[in-house]
């Protein structure tokens, strides 16, 4: 989970207009080859925002699991500053039932006083299984950075 708060040099309506644009905003970045171009999906209800990442141009297909990774927030124009603020989560019910896992799982070997082998060997799987998706959170923080830098820049076009 990563947590978001920039600002941008620009209206709010400007930013809006920006942010589901992917060839505006990934203008002149370069991606390593086989990890693929990332791609936000954007909707927009009343004040929130929510960003959904994909990864495209791969050898396979991101499958996103069940929410995959995602960023919700919202934007605030306070004078010629936008400020864009949320939070980017990786299947965040998921996660949930699996901090309660392994809780359990904690709780119980020290109410046995004995010592299981099985959780952490499920966080070893859990971590390989999402690696792919937890690297998306840095590339939607990072596309989102892009998009406020640049629309502050167009402000003075």
């Amino acid at each position: 989970m990563r947590f978001v708060k920039m600002e941008a040099a620009c209206t709010e309506d400007q930013l809006l207009q920006l942010l589901p644009n992917n060839d505006k905003v990934n203008e002149g970045v370069r991606f390593a080859e086989g990890d693929g171009k990332p791609h936000m999906h954007f909707k927009k209800r009343g004040k929130t925002i929510r960003m959904r990442c994909e990864i495209m141009d791969r050898p396979t297909k991101d499958n996103g699991f069940l929410m995959g990774t995602y960023f919700a927030g919202r934007t605030k124009q306070v004078g010629d500053v936008t400020r864009l603020y949320g939070v980017i989560v990786t299947e965040p019910y998921f996660h949930l039932v699996w901090i309660a896992l392994v809780v359990y799982f904690i709780w119980m070997c020290i109410a046995k006083a004995a010592f299981s082998v099985v959780p952490v060997c499920l966080i070893v799987f859990v971590y390989f299984m999402f690696r792919g998706e937890y690297k998306k959170q840095r590339r939607i923080k990072a596309y989102l950075m892009r998009a406020c830098k640049r629309a502050g820049n167009m402000k003075d076009r």
